[in-house]
């Protein structure tokens, strides 16, 4: 899917591949690659955790996130 994005104050278009991985009832990862004129320009990966297993890590405080 496509997705404009606002890149100090101009617009610029950008392609987004995403796919979701499914590792357990519990867990699933997000990989997304971005592209604009068909070169990869960066990527994302985010792990969505639910249940006991966000439990064991959470939760977080993002005011003492380490830097």
């Amino acid at each position: 899917y496509d997705v404009v994005l606002n890149m100090s104050g101009s617009e610029v278009k950008v392609h987004f591949d995403d796919w979701i991985y499914r590792q357990d009832e519990d867990v699933a990862i997000n990989r997304a690659f971005i592209s604009k004129f068909g070169i990869e320009i960066g990527s994302v990966t985010i792990v969505f955790l639910r249940g006991d297993t966000a439990a064991a890590v959470g939760p977080l405080d993002l005011e003492t996130w380490p830097e």
